[in-house]
């Protein structure tokens, strides 16, 4: 009678434990998720707002998405990294078959500007 008690009660402990660390372990996951898509979120509108509120020096509209260039990408980047623990990021903007003469236009002008600026 005591072997079965004293089994019943550790065997009680064990789930009673076994339970507390299984939801810690799932609000731990769901912290982070909520962390990472967060730091997501945040690039996707920073790079939004750059897009559609960008102007020119002489207060004309830029072309527009997706001829943008998001000024220190690089570092913006890696702080998203850093956030998300993810390996890479990658911008790929939709270019459909009207866009797409000028996107190559826009990115030859800009390739040289963009490499060194990650460089640095």
């Amino acid at each position: 009678a005591i072997f079965l008690t004293t089994s019943r009660g550790e065997t009680e402990e064990f789930q009673a434990n076994y339970e507390n660390a299984a939801e810690k372990l799932m609000e731990n996951f769901q912290l982070n998720l909520e962390r990472k898509l967060g730091a997501l979120d945040n690039f996707g509108l920073e790079l939004t707002s750059w897009a559609t509120n960008h102007h020119d020096h002489d207060d004309t509209l830029r072309l527009g998405f997706p001829n943008i260039t998001l000024p220190h990408f690089a570092f913006r980047a890696q702080e998203l990294l850093d956030m998300s623990d993810a390996n890479n990021i990658l911008l790929l903007p939709l270019v459909t078959r009207d866009t797409r003469a000028g996107w190559e236009a826009y990115a030859t002008e800009q390739a040289p500007q963009w490499i060194p600026g990650v460089m640095e």
